[in-house]
């Protein structure tokens, strides 16, 4: 009897259409609205996880700034990696990741109850604060899609209403979240959306340029 002669059919391919040859050394774990830290020379920024792998990722960027070759990344657990930037497509690029990493630990976090936050990014910026009473000053540490750190001393009680002043952002409301030590941090009603923030942090990164040392 002849064999089967009829064709079979094609290996379907794991790898998305255009995506360049060095990212398709290994089939990668898909991820969604993964939103991580991107921490170079010029500061610190955020970027969207697209899909990673324990040698590399892909991920993409919110703003237009340049990629440096070799990058550290921050994830929402707080674990960094350092990565060797492979190929750029507009604000699509590719890692190598120096070490291997632990996708699931990455995706899943490191136990059972392990509540997940947005990075935060460091800002060393004046703001404004206004209360129901009072409208004050604070040194703002940091900022995330979600919320700022503040350090003052001024208030404090968990809870607290307030609204924050930012430069070129507006006005956010919010509560306190947590207070010790003098410092605190407040939980924003809406979130940003990550292009906005981003953008803002790009444009305060220029700001803080030293004279004589601007680029472009």
């Amino acid at each position: 009897m002849d064999g089967d002669k009829r064709p079979k059919p094609e290996a379907k391919c794991s790898h998305p259409p255009g995506t360049p040859p060095e990212a398709r050394s290994e089939q990668r774990h898909r991820t969604v609205m993964l939103t991580a830290k991107l921490i170079d020379p010029a500061g610190e920024r955020l970027c969207m996880l697209k899909d990673i792998s324990p040698s590399g990722m892909r991920i993409r960027l919110f703003g237009a700034q340049p990629i440096p070759r070799q990058s550290l990344f921050e994830f929402s657990e707080g674990g960094r990696v350092s990565a060797s930037m492979k190929w750029q497509d507009g604000r699509l690029a590719g890692f190598e990741f120096d070490q291997a990493l632990d996708v699931e630990r990455l995706l899943h976090g490191p136990a059972r109850g392990y509540r997940r936050r947005t990075p935060r990014l460091a800002c060393d910026r004046t703001v404004r604060i206004s209360t129901e009473d009072e409208l004050f000053r604070a040194r703002m540490t940091d900022i995330s899609l979600r919320g700022v750190g503040l350090e003052s001393d001024d208030f404090g009680d968990l809870g607290k209403r307030v609204s924050v002043e930012l430069p070129r952002l507006g006005q956010k409301s919010g509560v306190i979240c947590w207070s010790r030590h003098g410092r605190l941090g407040i939980t924003f009603d809406t979130p940003f959306a990550p292009r906005d923030l981003d953008d803002w942090l790009a444009r305060e990164a220029l700001d803080t340029i030293p004279e004589g040392h601007a680029t472009g």
